[in-house]
């Protein structure tokens, strides 16, 4: 199979407050404060179409943490705000950061097309590490 088209947690324990990603990163507060409050409205609009679902959201990888490491920083706060947004409204935590940026392996390079074209989309693999994050996030 070709590669897509190139473009240019262990379950982790996150904060259940989005106090501390918005102290460490102040220039993204308000953006920050924006996702929550935005995510937030959608958590609580899906719990109210189905109040007994699952609902697993995704804090996504950060497809230049190779290539501009300093944007792991970002990342993270993003990550942060996602999952606490998530745990304050019922949700579970599908981490897509730990295995894709932490891990040595099988990592980035391996889990994207980063590294050999510059797209930022997983590979088959690491589609593959995703939806195994879904479902251990289920399972628990």
């Amino acid at each position: 199979r070709s590669s897509p088209p190139s473009t240019a947690s262990s379950v982790a324990q996150f904060p259940r407050s989005t106090e501390a990603s918005h102290s460490s990163c102040p220039a993204l507060a308000g953006d920050l404060a924006t996702l929550h409050t935005n995510l937030t409205t959608i958590l609580t609009r899906l719990h109210a179409a189905d109040p007994g679902g699952t609902i697993i959201v995704l804090t996504p990888y950060n497809p230049f943490g190779k290539a501009y490491p300093s944007s792991n920083a970002f990342a993270v706060q993003l990550d942060l705000t996602i999952a606490a947004t998530a745990l304050s409204n019922h949700a579970r935590i599908a981490d897509a950061f730990i295995p894709f940026n932490v891990a040595p392996k099988p990592g980035l390079c391996q889990l994207s097309y980063y590294c050999t074209n510059d797209d930022i989309h997983p590979t088959d693999r690491g589609y593959q590490v995703i939806a195994n994050r879904f479902f251990l996030s289920w399972l628990i």
